[in-house]
């Protein structure tokens, strides 16, 4: 299921001032890891959730906990960055500039109908090496 990878591709869209680059100037979002780096990360991890439920078709309706993990030594960013995506989230799917802005699986995996930042950004202070660390929680609602 490429559900956190989607995710990863949503952040990049939101032009967010944390995550490093690449030598190609894509952002560097670590997927399903704690974030990694000393000054600047984004990080995507899943939290384990309750189970799913069927509707009348027989699909599997599933709520995934989704956490982001942002650190960065300017404090600004990674408070401005933190709102940026729980913003984005709490208003998935929306139209905007006449299409869907919405996370579609490449390989058909699931099927998104919404989600909801069920832990709006909280900062938990500064790491060992002085950055400062926030997380949210975003709840996935989808289709399998």
């Amino acid at each position: 299921m490429d559900i956190y990878a989607r995710v990863c591709d949503h952040l990049r869209i939101l032009n967010l001032k944390t995550p490093r680059l690449n030598s190609s100037n894509k952002q560097i979002i670590q997927e399903d890891k704690e974030p990694q780096d000393n000054e600047r990360d984004v990080a995507v991890q899943s939290v384990a959730t309750g189970s799913g439920q069927r509707d009348l078709a027989r699909n599997r309706l599933v709520p995934l906990l989704v956490q982001i993990s942002i650190k960065n030594l300017n404090q600004k960013q990674a408070y401005d960055d933190a709102w940026a995506i729980a913003n984005s989230f709490d208003k998935l799917p929306r139209v905007e500039n006449k299409g869907w802005v919405t996370l579609k699986s490449n390989d058909g995996s699931f099927l998104f109908e919404s989600s909801e930042v069920t832990t709006y950004p909280r900062n938990l202070g500064q790491t060992e090496h002085k950055a400062y660390f926030y997380v949210l929680t975003i709840k996935l609602n989808i289709t399998l």
